[in-house]
């Protein structure tokens, strides 16, 4: 392009931004304030900003390396805890219960659903009765 760098020479090291572009947007939280010229050609883009950028990428990364270490943490305890049979009993009919509810609360939806339908059909023929009178 117009940044004084051929176009073959340019296009590994877009693709190479644009794939940078999709790990920050999978990481999360960093802004997309820079733009490819900022990192590369004759026409550099403002150097403050490329701090900045590089600054809040640090901090998010550093921020994901100690979320992922107290995720794996937290696994690691989760897998070794001993496992009562009582605790998971306990856990099974909660889970049960609450299944069952969450299914009785959708039937009673359904049931009250049908009655206002059968209600406002045999209003419409009610109304077709009195209406033949």
């Amino acid at each position: 392009g117009g940044s004084g760098v051929s176009p073959s020479e340019d296009e590994p090291a877009a693709h190479n931004f644009r794939l940078l572009r999709q790990a920050l947007d999978q990481l999360g939280g960093v802004p997309p304030m820079v733009r490819f010229r900022d990192f590369h050609g004759a026409q550099c883009g403002d150097q403050r900003v490329v701090a900045v950028f590089l600054a809040l990428l640090f901090a998010r990364l550093t921020a994901a390396r100690k979320e992922r270490i107290a995720v794996t943490r937290l696994q690691r305890w989760w897998r070794e805890k001993p496992r009562s049979s009582a605790r998971m009993d306990a856990a099974v009919r909660i889970q049960a219960r609450f299944r069952c509810s969450r299914q009785r609360q959708a039937y009673l939806r359904l049931r009250h659903a049908a009655v206002a339908l059968q209600t406002l059909w045999r209003v419409v023929l009610a109304r077709r009765q009195l209406h033949f009178l």
